[in-house]
Formats: C-alpha cells, sequence, structure tokens
C-alpha cells in the first residue's frame, strides 16, 4: 500500500502539469474554466481566459465590498490576485 501512495504522490506533478496543458488548449480556443472545479488556473491563464477588462471590474468590485482583503479562497490567491 505504502508503494502505491508513494507513485500517486509521484504522479501528482504530473497530472497538475497535464491540467495547466489543458487550461492553454482552452484558452487558445478562447474557451473558459468553471472556476468552482479548478484548482490548476494559473494568473496568466486567467489573463487570457477572462481578459483585462472583466478581471478590472471584479479587483473593483472586490475592493469596493471586501476593501480590507478578508475574504480570500485559495483560487483567488492563485489566479486571481495577481491577474490584473
Amino acid at each position: 500500500l505504502g508503494d502505491v501512495y508513494k507513485r500517486q504522490r509521484s504522479n501528482a506533478a504530473q497530472v497538475v502539469a497535464l491540467l495547466r496543458d489543458l487550461n492553454d488548449v482552452v484558452a487558445d480556443a478562447g474557451g473558459r474554466v468553471y472556476f468552482a472545479k479548478d484548482n490548476t488556473l494559473t494568473a496568466a491563464q486567467a489573463q487570457r481566459m477572462y481578459g483585462a477588462a472583466t478581471l478590472g471590474r471584479f479587483h473593483a468590485l472586490k475592493a469596493q465590498y471586501d476593501p480590507e482583503r478578508l475574504l480570500q479562497t485559495e483560487l483567488y490567491r492563485r489566479a486571481l490576485m495577481s491577474a490584473t
């Protein structure tokens, strides 16, 4: 059982890399990810998928309703906080 667990953990990085590559395919095709199910989107991919105008509106609303930046998710920190 320990050996199987080690193999699964070693494959995790490969799976994440594959999912990020697939996110690029989606972005290239003009698509977007479903945020509720995503855990691999990068800030650069969010920028490509949603564009500066949409992300700018999001950041303006976030600043208006959460000026102290108390409400943050892992997705926000990984893909949206630095995407401007």
